[in-house]
């Protein structure tokens, strides 16, 4: 169950890269099978559908709603070379790779085995099924419905319980937090105090929409089912696998931020050069 990590990611886009082909390791085959069977790969294809959604939106919003025919070349070039940095980063491949060796330097054949043989399962496969199908609906509109429903008919203590353990294990509210802060950190200064609250706060929203997410994922899923599907996680070896992709996906993602980030700020700097140049 690693689904619900997309669903608090942020803005980019995806392009090919190559790299030259050697032949697989069995550790990395292995990881590639795990990869697939969690539904980490179509995660991660969401996230990247989702930045260039965000992208787009925020370019409609900004000064470059214009048309292309509209701009000066300046403008022009300018959204170009944005775009081609947005897509060498964010590369889908390139941080599908960076989470795939992240699990495959911290994890051993054992785990990995252990996971496989769980995410094999029939009634597994049904509810990673369930979760990629709630992935591609939960929008932001249908989770408030949601939530405004859950206030209605609450989800009994066992459930809760159960949602509770699985973000525990795996980490995921709090990856998504920490990734959410540097993110923060990298464009906004503000005093350690500031800090503090912002991280209490961002924090509680990352918890509450892990909660949020995965009740809607398991919401067709009657508490027995849940029980059942949650004891995979008691295996000490299958928690591990989980709890390191979920780390390996926001190490993907952070990496490809910093890239980005450093990508960004020199063409500024560069543009910025060139300009003052002119001026004189």
């Amino acid at each position: 169950m690693f689904i619900r990590i997309a669903l608090l990611m942020v803005m980019l886009i995806i392009s090919m890269s190559s790299h030259a082909w050697t032949s697989p390791s069995k550790k990395e085959e292995m990881v590639d099978r795990v990869l697939t069977l969690s539904g980490t790969k179509t995660a991660m294809r969401y996230v990247s559908s989702q930045i260039a959604r965000g992208f787009h939106s925020a370019r409609e919003m900004s000064d470059l709603r214009m048309s292309r025919q509209e701009m000066t070349p300046e403008q022009r070039k300018s959204l170009e070379h944005l775009l081609k940095v947005m897509r060498g980063s964010f590369d889908h491949d390139a941080m599908l790779k960076t989470a795939a060796a992240y699990l495959a330097d911290n994890t051993t054949e054992k785990q990995l085995a252990a996971a496989i043989g769980h995410l094999s399962k029939k009634e597994v496969r049904r509810i990673i099924g369930l979760e990629i199908k709630a992935m591609n609906s939960a929008s932001k509109n249908v989770l408030n419905d949601f939530a405004h429903a859950l206030q209605i008919r609450k989800p009994s203590p066992l459930r809760m319980t159960i949602v509770d353990h699985i973000d525990r294990i795996t980490e995921a509210s709090r990856h998504s937090a920490d990734l959410a802060m540097e993110i923060f950190g990298a464009f906004f200064q503000s005093n350690p105090a500031h800090m503090e609250r912002l991280r209490a706060i961002i924090n509680k929203q990352a918890r509450d929409q892990t909660i949020l997410t995965l009740l809607y994922a398991y919401r067709n899923l009657t508490d027995r089912e849940l029980q059942e599907y949650a004891l995979i996680y008691q295996d000490e070896d299958y928690a591990w696998v989980a709890r390191m992709t979920v780390r390996g996906v926001n190490v993907a993602i952070k990496h490809a931020f910093d890239e980005f980030k450093g990508s960004l700020v020199e063409w500024v700097t560069n543009e910025m050069e060139t300009a003052g140049r002119r001026s004189f």
